[in-house]
């Protein structure tokens, strides 16, 4: 199972980067400024994120964990260290700062953010989008109770952080909220729990909106429910930059997709 899935990935890759192309292919005036102004940058001043992230990953402390699904490398353990957890199962600091910057690229007032593992991802965009305010869903309440500390610190109380199954609270956070300017999907990685989560967001989702998928070359049933959503009828743009899928809903632009690199 896992040979397959490591070929399937490498296939994957190999077609990504057979048709990747960069700014100097770029006509579409949104799609350029997307990609040098958010994609192609690579600095960061986040020092404080790279401290804790050094510090989570020399923590060799075990915690019991639930199953926290497909996609997730300590899937059906008991326990795990929290230095295993920060190195394999959040976003590294190169893909964070992108998600973060990608976030901010939409000037958002409302994230939502599937997976919150030990929160780091969550501190980088509350880093990049300061005004914006942040609900993050963790089902692991182990991983929710670091992650709380972590934002008691840095959060400013802008990072509403939720813990239990996301199939019980995000229907109910959805209920809650007027409208969503970006969402960041990194939780249960099977076809039919990412298409649930997809459609459901779309209620509250509008024509600035942005939907940014984690691993959408991971296995095929992400890369089949990476295909549904970039054709689904409301989507005007898809972006494929290998381990993350943006997806889009601007009116004004023509419907299509791009495979950029990065």
């Amino acid at each position: 199972m896992l040979i397959r899935q490591k070929l399937f990935q490498a296939q994957e890759y190999f077609h990504y980067l057979m048709s990747q192309v960069d700014e100097h292919s770029l006509h579409a005036p949104f799609i350029y400024d997307l990609y040098t102004q958010a994609i192609k940058p690579r600095h960061g001043d986040d020092l404080y994120l790279r401290q804790l992230r050094k510090e989570l990953e020399l923590n060799h402390t075990e915690i019991a964990l639930v199953d926290l699904g497909a996609g997730s490398v300590v899937a059906g353990s008991d326990k795990r260290k929290i230095s295993t957890i920060a190195r394999h199962s959040t976003s590294s600091i190169k893909t964070a700062r992108l998600i973060a910057r990608i976030a901010a690229f939409a000037q958002p007032e409302t994230i939502i953010e599937l997976g919150t593992s030990l929160g780091l991802l969550s501190l980088q965009l509350h880093h990049t989008c300061p005004l914006s305010l942040i609900h993050t869903i963790e089902g692991d309440p182990t991983l929710s109770a670091f992650s709380k500390s972590h934002f008691d610190k840095y959060g400013e109380g802008m990072i509403d952080l939720r813990t239990g199954n996301i199939d019980d609270l995000l229907p109910q956070l959805v209920e809650e909220i007027e409208q969503v300017d970006v969402v960041v999907m990194d939780a249960n990685h099977t076809l039919e729990a990412t298409l649930t989560y997809f459609y459901l967001l779309l209620k509250r989702c509008h024509k600035d909106s942005v939907i940014i998928l984690d691993d959408i070359h991971w296995s095929k049933e992400m890369k089949a429910a990476w295909d549904e959503i970039r054709n689904h009828p409301e989507v005007t743009c898809s972006v494929d930059l290998f381990q993350i899928g943006i997806i889009y809903f601007k009116e004004e632009i023509e419907k299509q997709h791009w495979t950029l690199t990065y």
